[in-house]
């Protein structure tokens, strides 16, 4: 009776393991190279776009991030688009790209551009790292 009860007490946790890591990976869509995909919330900001040579790591209640989209509306009027990397729905990127806050920028060439930035600052350097696109 004891290898019963042993038996489905392990059986319980694999199948909830396996459900656990089903949903983790249907939560996180990404390409195959490994990328995030654009979520439908992230097309209605005008500032996002994947060409962009510069990604900007974020999070949707980080108050820093939402004066930064403040600033983000204000630039892409003038064709600066960066990528989105929303840290809330893939935590790796904190890992993957050394990632120790919200909002930050990285270039394509490594160049960091660490927490709020205000207009003149972000867009000279947006400028630099070749983010006017539109």
């Amino acid at each position: 009776m004891k290898n019963i009860t042993l038996s489905i007490i392990i059986l319980t946790v694999v199948i909830f393991g396996l459900i656990l890591a089903y949903s983790n990976s249907q939560s996180n869509p990404s390409t195959n190279d490994g990328t995030t995909e654009t979520t439908v919330a992230n097309q209605d900001k005008i500032y996002f776009d994947d060409s962009s040579p510069v990604m900007y790591f974020w999070i949707p209640l980080c108050t820093w991030c939402q004066k930064e989209e403040v600033i983000l509306n204000i630039i892409a009027k003038d064709g600066f688009r960066v990528k989105s990397m929303n840290v809330y729905e893939d935590n790796t990127l904190y890992d993957k790209y050394g990632i120790e806050g919200t909002p930050s920028f990285i270039a394509e060439n490594g160049e960091k551009l660490i927490g709020y930035q205000e207009e003149v600052t972000l867009r000279d350097w947006l400028e630099k790292q070749g983010a006017k696109i539109k």
